[in-house]
């Protein structure tokens, strides 16, 4: 009885039979997974960078808002102030000779 005749994995150079090999390239199962689990890992870590860049681009464009919208707040506060100054003025002005006494004509 002969032993099995063993090839050379073409990647890793580790000694299989013939049917543990691959068809075309004659890779090792380990070394196909390999590959495949590289270019899993590799999608995802673009994946990832793309998430990431979305993500911190649209905390940007909410924190620019957010600072729009306090700005806005702050000019209206000022606004509205002003306008109870001024109407408070105004009624003080209107309320006759200022003194709380009647007037004697």
């Amino acid at each position: 009885m002969s032993a099995p005749l063993l090839f050379a994995c073409s990647k890793c150079f580790s000694r299989h039979p013939f049917e543990e090999l691959s068809a075309g390239q004659q890779l090792c199962k380990i070394t196909e997974l390999k590959a495949k689990h590289f270019t899993v890992e590799n999608e995802f870590r673009n994946k990832i960078k793309n998430v990431e860049k979305d993500h911190e681009n649209k905390v940007e464009v909410l924190n620019a808002r957010i600072q729009n919208l306090l700005k806005e707040v702050a000019s209206l506060s000022k606004s509205t102030k002003r306008d109870r100054v001024a109407a408070a003025r105004e009624s003080s002005n209107n309320s006759g000779s200022g003194t709380d006494s009647p007037s004697t004509q």
